[in-house]
């Protein structure tokens, strides 16, 4: 029913999904059972880097927060990510302000400065073309 009310505005037919906070269970139900098939794929909050050849639990890949995180922390994990040929995924709270699980600006603008240096390395995308390409690639 939501799918096909947010394709009536988008005219996408993929989506992906977040656990909000990282619960994968509300009262003591397992959410992925309740939305496999929904979505094509889900973002958990596993420290980790996904790895493209092996196998990526689509219901729950791994996204690194970055609540508190400073330029050099996260420039280091960008790295890790181009070395290791990894998928990594970052998840922001808050940009700047009061907001208790933020980035700061500064350490955010730098970051994304970093990422356009290192552009012919990286592959930025949102998370349902990387799916798609995953997809494709192991057909």
């Amino acid at each position: 029913m939501y799918s096909a009310a947010l394709s009536a505005i988008d005219g996408k037919s993929s989506r992906t999904f977040a656990y909000t906070f990282g619960d994968t269970s509300v009262l003591y139900t397992i959410l992925v059972s309740r939305i496999k098939g929904l979505f094509t794929r889900v973002r958990g909050l596993n420290k980790d880097f996904g790895d493209f050849e092996g196998d990526l639990d689509i219901y729950h890949l791994n996204t690194h927060s970055m609540a508190s995180h400073d330029a050099t922390n996260m420039k280091a994990l960008e790295n890790q990510a181009i070395a290791d040929g990894c998928l990594l995924v970052f998840l922001f709270d808050g940009i700047g302000g009061d907001h208790h699980l933020k980035v700061e600006k500064e350490d955010h603008d730098e970051l994304v400065r970093y990422i356009k240096q290192k552009e012919s390395q990286l592959w930025v995308s949102p998370l349902a073309k990387i799916a798609a390409f995953i997809d494709a690639s192991k057909h």
